[in-house]
């Protein structure tokens, strides 16, 4: 949805890229489960930019059906130079923005996770990689249920999933995952030898 946005805008990937020589990267997100949708419920996707705070843009996206947020999910990103390796501050991004109404406070997306015990190793595959030739966002998703366990996510589907996007996930060496649990939380932490990969907390309800 924040793509086709960025298309309206006449700001595509590969335009931001050989015009400008910048991207945006995801850095961290904050989802939150109020229903979680159902096999053929058609679902209205809405997405607004929220400002920026320091050098990150901020941005909602909602799931709704039949006038009820189903899902909402916070992200904040980072626009970069990907020929000088650098990260850009807000003001050359080049052009204006109407921006909604950040509600929540942009602290709650910066969060502490609990190092907990090696859980295991995953190879990163093939299908995981995204163009750039590292792991795709999405796919930590599927990284991150595949952690939980199994019992408990038949009881309970998850309904806060707070997500740190630390390094990129490279083929050719496993993640080491670690796991703690600590108040009906689970913290989640993947690492490629001394690079923290991702950390993320999980509620279920």
């Amino acid at each position: 949805t924040a793509e086709n946005q960025m298309n309206d805008m006449g700001l595509d990937y590969q335009t931001m890229l050989a015009k400008h020589s910048m991207a945006f990267l995801v850095s961290r997100l904050m989802l939150q489960v109020g229903r979680m949708p159902v096999l053929g419920q058609q679902l209205q996707v809405s997405t607004c930019p929220l400002g920026t705070r320091g050098a990150q843009f901020f941005r909602e996206t909602d799931a709704i059906s039949g006038g009820e947020t189903l899902v909402k999910l916070y992200t904040s990103w980072t626009l970069f130079d990907p020929a000088a390796r650098k990260i850009l501050r807000p003001d050359a991004f080049p052009k204006a923005v109407v921006n909604g109404v950040l509600d929540i406070d942009p602290h709650e997306l910066r969060f502490a996770t609990q190092k907990g015990g090696l859980a295991g190793r995953r190879p990163v595959r093939y299908s995981d990689l995204d163009p750039n030739g590292h792991v795709n966002n999405a796919a930590y998703f599927d990284i991150i249920c595949d952690m939980l366990p199994l019992e408990a996510l038949r009881r309970a589907a998850p309904r806060r999933v707070c997500l740190y996007y630390d390094h990129e996930a490279l083929p050719g060496q496993d993640l080491c995952l670690y796991q703690a649990e600590a108040n009906g939380e689970y913290h989640l932490m993947g690492e490629q030898g001394e690079h923290r990969c991702f950390e993320a907390r999980v509620t279920l309800g």
